[in-house]
């Protein structure tokens, strides 16, 4: 019984031995002390830091327990100021919102009110050009009020005033709208440059009316134009329209005046 004994301390000695000189000759012993060092390191980190914060908020919770009125004081200060600058925002927002809403609403009356006179010049002078048929393939209306109506066809869109005016075209086949719309914004071009288009356009080089899109309709084609005046022009206008309906209130008053004491 000793004896197996013996051989059995033996045996489980002798495997030991082999299995730790396996473990030299792979490597496994250098990767597993690079393991446990490595958790080691993230060990002393954790702890490293949670000391770290432990300490921070103790300093911070002495330096407000300290100077608790001060912090306060500090607190509701920079809270005022933002509610202030909140505030100032919000107005500059409101006031902004309401200028452009008074801008669009001037360009939507001086779009609608260019209407007629931009439609008589087309009428007038481009489509009564002696090319103007062979190089569109499209006709002249037989009048002004059948291109469209400014209720319609004026109107603005991101703050970009557009005008509308439909012409009959003199093919049912597809037509090449690039090249109309090159025609017709050279004549513009030309007739503005030597004429202008009164009262909107002195005579010169054309920076305001321009051909933004032509669309082929099957019967018809439109021709969609761009006006671009700037604010500035476009408040003076209404001043002076304003004026002008002033003026004419107060002669139409003096004339019923005049009437009466006779």
């Amino acid at each position: 019984m000793k004896e197996k004994f013996k051989e059995l301390i033996h045996a489980v000695t002798e495997k030991g031995a082999n299995g730790l000189e396996k473990a030299r000759s792979s490597g496994t012993t250098k990767k597993v002390v690079t393991v446990v060092g490595a958790f080691l390191t993230v060990v002393i980190v954790l702890i490293v830091c949670v000391k770290a914060l432990s300490y921070l908020m103790a300093s911070v919770y002495n330096f407000v327990d300290t100077h608790f009125f001060g912090v306060a004081a500090s607190a509701a200060g920079i809270s005022y100021l933002v509610l202030q600058h909140n505030e100032k925002m919000a107005k500059q927002k409101k006031f902004e919102a309401e200028k452009q809403a008074g801008l669009d609403n001037q360009r939507q009356r001086f779009v609608k009110g260019c209407y007629k006179r931009v439609g008589q010049f087309l009428f007038t002078n481009i489509f009564t050009a002696s090319n103007f048929q062979d190089l569109t393939s499209c006709l002249r209306p037989y009048r002004p009020q059948d291109m469209g109506n400014e209720t319609l066809d004026a109107y603005t869109l991101n703050g970009v005033m557009y005008l509308r005016f439909n012409i009959p075209k003199a093919t049912n086949e597809l037509l090449d709208t690039n090249l109309i719309r090159s025609v017709i914004q050279g004549l513009c071009d030309e007739k503005i440059r030597t004429g202008g288009l009164s009262p909107l356009i002195s005579a010169g080089k054309n920076q305001y009316l321009y051909v933004d899109k032509v669309e082929d309709m099957v019967i018809s084609v439109a021709l969609i134009f761009v006006l671009d005046f700037d604010d500035t022009y476009i408040q003076q206008v209404a001043y002076q329209q304003a004026m002008n309906d002033v003026i004419a209130r107060e002669n139409s008053e003096r004339s019923l005046r005049d009437n009466d004491y006779d």
